[in-house]
């Protein structure tokens, strides 16, 4: 039986799930490293948002998209997610959740003009977007649903919490049992960042099995 809410539980939990998290690794080494310039580009620009082209998660289907093609042609938008980007990440992790709540509802309003299926929000691609941007600070579990699931086995109270700090709950709740992860080690803030799916699985894979 799976046991997330206790710390014995947790930690033997995440001992026992074997994931690759390569390609997010590099993926996400990527993006930090990327310039201002190449941030501007349209090749950065879709690899944030197009479904096939973020590793973090899936969100596709019949999610709604964000058109990188019109996105791109909005200087005053990428001057503006640009500079926010920038101003966040220069924080400690730690303090970047009350600045990223902001910015995730800001972003959010920002690109529905440019979603697929107006008038209806992105916010998948968003929240894998934001997760690609600051990995130390998300999940890749981009579905609310999925994020309330976890949080639920793990017995972690987030009740009228912003989507923000409910990964910031399920992150510092990994970090009291394995210990906390250095921003730029991307080998262990890419496999925290994974983590949570891979717990998700093993959840499912059991319950499937009763």
């Amino acid at each position: 039986m799976v046991d997330l809410r206790t710390d014995d539980g947790l930690r033997r939990a995440c001992e026992s799930v074997d994931f690759d998290s390569e390609k997010t690794r590099t993926f996400v080494e990527e993006v930090a490293n990327a310039s201002r310039k190449c941030f501007f580009s349209e090749k950065y620009q879709k690899r944030l948002w197009r479904w096939r082209c973020n590793p973090i998660c899936f969100a596709g289907g019949q999610a709604p998209q964000v058109e990188v093609h019109r996105l791109i042609q909005d200087d005053g938008f990428l001057d503006w997610f640009y500079a926010k980007y920038d101003e966040i990440r220069s924080l400690e992790s730690q303090d970047r959740t009350e600045p990223l709540c902001e910015f995730k509802n800001r972003l959010l309003e920002r690109v529905t003009r440019f979603s697929s299926i107006p008038p209806k929000r992105p916010k998948l691609v968003t929240y894998r977007a934001l997760a690609a941007l600051f990995p130390e600070n998300f999940t890749c579990l981009a579905s609310e649903g999925e994020l309330c699931r976890l949080a639920k086995n793990m017995d972690i109270d987030i009740r009228g919490d912003s989507v923000v700090v409910r990964h910031r709950k399920i992150l510092d709740r990994l970090e009291e049992v394995l210990g906390p992860v250095r921003s730029g080690d991307w080998d262990n803030v890419s496999r925290r960042l994974r983590l949570p799916w891979a717990l998700r699985e093993r959840i499912q894979q059991e319950n499937s099995a009763t």
